[in-house]
């Protein structure tokens, strides 16, 4: 049936087309099933498969990256505590901060700042003037977590006024605003997300996990925060301590805006890395920025103490990497926030690797494994060598037997 230009051609308001294609603005909304980390019982990180929705963690990681940011910026420098609440039950998301944004109304809007800020396009990351080292940067993030919820509650007070309103069916309706006096200073981000739309009937044991390593996450990036996870206070005192959940054998080099660790890898290269304390699961030139640090100068040790030529490529194959960077005004190669293209030249920060860590790290175990795997290489081709030398003399001598067979026959027939 051939369609009408009606029905061939359409415009969507902003929020059904962030429903209709969730990919664009949080990732995929189908359930994934990898070998990931994950808190254990004791509060270590364990690998462990998993199948959880990506999309449902970013819309999570949306509000707590908000109460981080707010708690580097000079209004939200008294922002110290952060609590998270899941319920398993209800499907229930709860964030809460000690900070407070401003119950005011904008003169150019007519709107209370807490209810602007929470739609599309809006927000106090544009000013692209300012060295931000925040984690938004599109105006979208917690908008997009209030589209993709069924019921979502902001709660703030900012010393004078407490703001409240709820919005629900993805955000289309919204209470009236209700205000009143206060003198606290917080925010309470209270949210049940759209689980349907995530292939999910709630908040199971897999998501939950995701998001529990994710509140980990915070609390070893933001060691001066005081994190919560459903009551329960993560005591991670500084970044090495966050490391120390996942290895008891690294080392450790750190400045102002750079942290970063390494211990050895077992199963190739792999990385915990993060930027203005967003992970970024898949990586990026800051990841690249550090390891050709590394392996640059490892390789010249390589050359000069043990006579070989170890290419970088097989150096990193066995390090596994932690990065915390602070860089301003980062770029992504998405709204996900997972690959980082800045440019290093662009990061407004910067590290140089010691020669005190390489020399910590050519007396780990990391440069033993490379000299191992270097020597089990060698072995390994030397063997193919025997066997091709083998098999070139069985040739030769089935050549000369044939020969000596055919000379043989031809006597006999002779005679």
């Amino acid at each position: 049936m051939k369609k009408t230009i009606e029905q061939k051609y359409i415009k969507l308001d902003e929020i059904s087309h962030c429903l209709m294609r969730p990919g664009r603005y949080l990732g995929s909304i189908t359930p994934h099933t990898a070998d990931t980390w994950a808190v254990d019982q004791d509060g270590r990180m364990q690998r462990k498969e998993l199948t959880w929705t990506p999309a449902l963690l970013k819309v999570f990681d949306e509000i707590i990256s908000n109460s981080v940011d707010f708690s580097k910026t000079p209004e939200g420098a008294h922002l110290d505590t952060i609590k998270v609440d899941f319920n398993r039950m209800t499907g229930e998301i709860t964030v809460f901060d000690n900070g407070g944004i401003s119950v005011v109304k904008h003169s150019e809007y007519d709107q209370y700042i807490p209810e602007m800020i929470f739609e599309l396009r809006a927000g106090s990351n544009f000013d692209d003037s300012e060295d931000n080292m925040a984690t938004g940067q599109n105006g979208e993030g917690s908008a997009l977590t209030a589209i993709f919820s069924t019921e979502f509650e902001v709660q703030t007070a900012d010393g004078k006024n407490q703001f409240s309103q709820i919005r629900t069916d993805n955000s289309r309706r919204l209470s009236v605003p209700a205000i009143k006096a206060s003198e606290r200073h917080f925010t309470k981000i209270r949210f049940i997300p759209d689980y349907e739309r995530f292939s999910l009937s709630g908040l199971d044991e897999d998501n939950e996990s995701r998001l529990i390593k994710r509140v980990y996450d915070v609390a070893g990036c933001n060691p001066k925060l005081n994190v919560y996870l459903n009551g329960k206070r993560i005591k991670i005192a500084s970044f090495t301590d966050y490391v120390k959940l996942y290895t008891d054998e690294f080392v450790h080099e750190e400045n102002e805006h750079w942290r970063v660790a390494l211990a050895a890898a077992d199963d190739g290269f792999g990385h915990v890395s993060f930027v203005n304390g967003t992970e970024t699961t898949t990586g990026g030139n800051h990841i690249s920025y550090i390891t050709d640090q590394i392996t640059n100068k490892l390789r010249e040790h390589f050359k000069k103490k043990h006579k070989v030529d170890v290419k970088p490529g097989d150096i990193r194959n066995h390090m596994l990497l932690f990065i915390d960077a602070n860089i301003i005004r980062p770029r992504y190669s998405s709204q996900t926030k997972e690959d980082l293209i800045t440019e290093s030249k662009n990061f407004g920060t910067s590290i140089t690797i010691s020669d005190k860590f390489i020399q910590k790290v050519i007396k780990s175990n990391i440069v033993q494994s490379v000299l191992d795997w270097v020597n089990a290489k060698n072995a390994a081709a030397e063997a193919a060598e025997l066997r091709k030398k083998s098999k070139d003399i069985d040739k030769a001598n089935l050549r000369k037997i044939t020969k000596f067979t055919d000379a043989s026959e031809k006597i006999n027939r002779q005679n």
